[in-house]
This record gives C-alpha cells, sequence and structure tokens, in this order.
C-alpha cells in the first residue's frame, strides 16, 4: 500500500505530473523567444563587475611593482653617492641596534 490510498495512488501521481507538464510546456510557449546571444540583466552585471575588477587589479598593477622601486632606489643612491654608500655600508643587525622599542612602543617616559 503505496502513500495510503490504496492501488490508484500511482495512476494519481502520474495524472498530477501530466497535469504539471502541460502548465509548464503552456507557461513556456508564451514566453517570449530568446536566443542564446542575449543574456540576463544579473549576468550582464556580474561581468561587468568582473571586467571592472579586472582593469583595477591591472591599473594597481602598472602603478607599483614589486621589487622595481627598491632597485631603482637603490641604483640612484650608487650612482649619487658611491663612496658614501661603500664606507658607510651597516646591516640590518646594526640599524636594529640603533633603533629603541621601549620609546616606540611608550614603555620609556623620555622621547628624545
Amino acid at each position: 500500500v503505496k502513500n495510503g490510498s490504496g492501488g490508484g495512488g500511482g495512476s494519481r501521481i502520474e495524472a498530477l505530473r501530466a497535469k504539471l507538464h502541460a502548465k509548464i510546456a503552456e507557461k513556456r510557449a508564451l514566453r517570449p523567444e530568446t536566443d542564446s546571444s542575449t543574456i540576463s540583466k544579473r549576468a550582464a552585471r556580474r561581468a561587468e563587475k568582473q571586467k571592472r575588477m579586472e582593469e583595477a587589479k591591472q591599473k594597481r598593477g602598472k602603478t607599483h611593482v614589486k621589487g622595481q622601486s627598491v632597485a631603482f632606489y637603490d641604483k640612484s643612491n650608487s650612482n649619487n653617492n658611491n663612496a658614501a654608500a661603500a664606507s658607510t655600508t651597516t646591516t640590518v643587525k646594526d640599524d636594529l641596534a640603533n633603533v629603541d622599542f621601549g620609546t616606540l612602543a611608550g614603555l620609556n617616559n623620555n622621547a628624545s
């Protein structure tokens, strides 16, 4: 016994399914024909947003290239101050030894 209605339950489901398919076909016939070249407004907005995001990424990439600014600075610095740069070679360890981290963090009262 399926669906609690005896042996006729299957035929009723089939009848409802046929009625639903007929209704769907009727609605589909009333819609205007659409070809594959037209896209929905939502898809057009999504494509436009993606295009703007790609343009922004490209624009950002052109203004700031990783490593180029550092190489440019090093190149100009070595050309202008070749003798000074050779005599004063500092390491990262030397630079950090001269920094007072307590003052930077606000732990020391004397801000000199």
